[in-house]
């Protein structure tokens, strides 16, 4: 997809980042039933140039849940930007779309495919915190990771390479079993939580930004509590991957309606440089599971054998085998969906 006119006439830098919440200003409310219950939707504007003309990219279920209604995802025609539009209201989403067993918590279970899981993770926990390192040398880290779940990135900080450490996780019965395990986790929303202006060396978020209502705001946030020279680093799904155009509207990185802006690597890029940060490095990632994720999607609307959808599923280690070949080309040709972005605070706070 392209965005060679993406935030065309847009503000000068900084004015639109400080009209926090301004993205409300033209919501609709829409009330849609489902067996789990009313859906509250809301139609919004382009959170970027705030205009109200979205072409339609595609229409798509969710494929987690049994609630039976076709989400949109949406370019604006002004500037490009991909969204979710309608999308449900705070309260609908955490009510029926973040249960306590959502597939992107830590869940702790015995299966094969879990433990082959949990040696990924540490894998990939040494690889994130050494790729930040590599960008800041400073000692005693004060460190803080948004959307922590489980804290399992917390703990393996600690463990590894001490210094402070604090998680945010909305989720209150998350953030209390990680309590429970000594983890320093507090249940609130990053613009919610009362952190004091430069505050942190770096700050983590691991898909986090595509699911929250105002990323913008969430970037301004960070750029205050980060400490000048701090580190924003973060991984998302970006919309340049090569695997989107294959799966279409099964795409694991859409994960509707939990995903409610879609970026690609040039309008993240522009983003971050507007909140006062400049962007240090961008790294493909290779993650071979999310093309089992995007099959799985489609095999569930299939009248496939529950035997055969099983085997097929992304918990099945030899899907995952399958897909690393695919994977390992995508990285080869810088096309993943999945990319690493380490940006740092240049501007004093105004």
């Amino acid at each position: 997809m392209g965005n060679e006119n993406f935030f065309r006439s847009q503000p000068k830098k900084g004015n639109r980042l400080r009209q926090e919440n301004s993205i409300e200003q033209k919501k609709v409310l829409l009330d849609v039933s489902s067996h789990m219950g009313k859906i509250e939707l809301e139609e919004i504007e382009c959170l970027v140039c705030h205009s109200n003309t979205p072409e339609l990219i595609c229409e798509a279920k969710d494929y987690e849940s049994e609630i039976n209604y076709l989400f949109k995802v949406v370019k604006c025609s002004s500037c490009g930007f991909v969204y979710t539009s309608p999308r449900p209201t705070l309260k609908s989403l955490f009510e029926l779309f973040y249960p306590d067993d959502y597939i992107c918590y830590n869940s702790n279970t015995n299966s094969v495919s879990e433990k082959i899981d949990s040696y990924r993770k540490r894998i990939q926990n040494y690889s994130r915190m050494k790729s930040a390192l590599r960008y800041y040398k400073n000692t005693d880290l004060n460190i803080l990771d948004v959307g922590c779940a489980d804290g399992s990135f917390l703990k393996y900080i600690n463990e590894r390479f001490g210094g402070r450490t604090t998680g945010l996780e909305p989720k209150e019965k998350i953030a209390s079993s990680a309590l429970k395990n000594g983890l320093n986790v507090i249940p609130k929303t990053l613009l919610n939580a009362d952190f004091e202006k430069n505050t942190f060396d770096i700050v983590f978020m691991f898909h986090v930004l595509e699911h929250l209502q105002d990323p913008i705001a969430n970037i301004s946030k960070v750029n205050e509590i980060l400490k000048i020279g701090g580190l924003f680093v973060f991984e998302i799904p970006v919309i340049d991957g090569i695997d989107r155009k294959i799966f279409k509207r099964y795409w694991w990185g859409y994960h509707l309606p939990r995903h409610l802006f879609h970026f690609s690597l040039e309008s993240v890029n522009r983003v971050i440089e507007e909140a006062g940060m400049k962007v240090l490095a961008i790294k493909p990632q290779i993650r071979p599971t999310i093309h089992a994720w995007s099959l799985q999607n489609y095999i569930k609307q299939t009248s496939l054998p529950l035997l055969v959808k099983k085997f097929l599923s992304m918990n099945n280690p030899a899907m995952t085998l399958f897909f690393t070949p695919m994977e390992l080309f995508f990285y080869f040709l810088q096309k993943t969906s999945v990319n690493l972005i380490i940006a740092q605070r240049i501007t004093k706070n105004g």
